[in-house]
């Protein structure tokens, strides 16, 4: 019940934060006739993000309605235990946005996903190096992606350049 309770807030705040994205998404320039913009992804995430925040909605107040009631404790030790990866994820996300403006996509989007898997993963991998190829193969795959086909400039840093 408690998580349920939770989850509800939670799809609610991801609705209300997809509404405004939606709504600003407008404000992103267009580059103009036959080009794909930097509203395009936007313009697609965004309804996904806010589809699933529906179905989460709608799955929590189901089990909020069929499961039975649960007394509610605020053990800020047991909270942290509980939230830490969610805790440091968010903290991992703050420091990339920094990171791209100063160091630029390309080199701070692997050292990003190397900090998410290291936080993620259950047990580490023998073959680092092949998490590490990966993520830089995938930074690299993106980076075309957006720069070559959907012409969205990426963040290029300003340390480097």
């Amino acid at each position: 019940m408690i998580n349920a309770k939770r989850d509800c807030v939670n799809a609610l705040v991801v609705l209300t934060f997809s509404a405004v994205l939606y709504f600003s998404i407008d404000t992103i320039p267009d580059p103009g006739v036959r080009r794909t913009g930097a509203a395009f992804f936007p313009k697609i995430v965004v309804p996904v993000l806010a589809l699933l925040g529906f179905v989460l909605l709608v799955d929590s107040v189901r089990r909020i309605i069929t499961e039975p009631r649960e007394r509610l404790t605020l053990a800020p030790r047991e909270l942290y235990r509980k939230n830490r990866k969610v805790i440091y994820i968010f903290l991992a996300c703050g420091a990339y946005v920094p990171a791209l403006y100063y160091l630029g996509y390309l080199v701070s989007t692997p050292f990003f996903l190397l900090a998410v898997y290291f936080l993620l993963a259950r047990q580490r991998t023998r073959r680092l190096w092949a998490v590490i190829l990966g993520y830089l193969l995938f930074t690299a795959a993106l980076y075309v992606v957006f720069q070559q086909v959907l012409y969205v400039f990426l963040p290029p840093g300003r340390l480097f350049f």
